[in-house]
């Protein structure tokens, strides 16, 4: 209850606090990020927000379902049950993925609503558009670090692989905040990976092509479960 009430306050504040902040504020997102009103500087961050702590809410639930028990040699004692390994997988995944999108779309519509109190207007279609495609991949990044872990036995390991794709996410959007000239050579490059800021850039692209997006990555996810009940098959356990 605690989880749900942050993740729906942080997109409150972020609609109700960020336009009271100075000038300078304003003219460094519009400046820096390329966004041009407070609506989409709220957007910017509350996404922002929302992939960072759901992600890494996901990833601490997901240690529980194989390095976790593995670490405390109990996992034989887990895997008696009367399901094969891939069917464990899927009843111990499924819940902890329903908890993240739960989680997401409650921050996602605290956010809209408060957006709505706080007089930005911003587009319905392209706001929910832009979050589903947020969310997908979020939970697709879940889904290959459930499989990258496999071949580890320590949560600390473990951790560290999931920091990896956390990073890749947001490192391109780190580069372009300290060093735009990067990519001055090719527009589209920028476009392309600045993630999720691209999404709020272009709220045309995220209203059309946002849920079919997410989908995409939807499916990548459910194929990497697969191969990942697949491994885990095959995989001798200690």
């Amino acid at each position: 209850m605690v989880v749900i009430v942050c993740m729906a306050l942080m997109g409150v504040v972020l609609a109700v606090w960020l336009p009271t902040l100075p000038e300078s504020v304003f003219r460094f997102f519009q400046r820096v990020f390329l966004l041009p009103a407070w609506p989409e500087i709220a957007v910017a961050n509350d996404m922002a927000g929302l992939f960072f702590f759901v992600y890494w809410i996901g990833v601490f639930d997901m240690l529980n379902i194989y390095v976790q028990p593995l670490e405390e040699r109990r996992l034989d004692l887990v895997l008696s049950k009367p399901l094969t390994r891939g069917e464990y997988l899927w009843a111990k995944l499924v819940p902890i993925l329903l908890v993240v999108v739960a989680l997401f779309v409650i921050g996602a519509l605290a956010h809209w609503l408060a957006l709505q109190a706080a007089s930005l207007a911003y587009p319905l279609a392209a706001l929910a558009g832009a979050n589903f495609a947020l969310l997908g991949w979020t939970i697709l990044l879940i889904c290959l670090v459930n499989l990258i872990v496999l071949w580890t036995s320590d949560t600390y390991t473990a951790l560290l692989i999931a920091f990896v794709p956390m990073l890749v996410t947001i490192l391109p959007g780190t580069i372009y905040m300290y060093r735009p000239d990067i990519f001055e050579a090719s527009s589209h490059v920028r476009d392309l990976v600045v993630f999720p800021l691209n999404l709020v850039w272009y709220p045309d692209f995220s209203a059309s092509w946002g849920f079919a997006l997410g989908g995409l990555f939807l499916a990548l996810a459910a194929g990497l479960v697969v191969a990942a009940g697949w491994m885990f098959e095959m995989k001798d356990v200690p």
